[in-house]
């Protein structure tokens, strides 16, 4: 499965977002910020993205 991460700057922090277009919708998930980030979160929410 493929996804973007894109990191916002909200309230002085880095969150971070994950993307990813399916037939033609864009869906967006919130990843954590920049302190919570890790592999198994990343993996957490790409199972929980859409697949086509």
């Amino acid at each position: 499965m493929q996804m973007t991460l894109r990191r916002e700057i909200r309230s002085g922090r880095g969150h971070w977002y994950a993307y990813r277009r399916v037939f033609g919708k864009l869906h967006k998930r919130y990843v954590g910020t920049d302190d919570l980030i890790s592999q198994m979160k990343l993996l957490e929410v790409a199972q929980k993205m859409p697949s086509a």
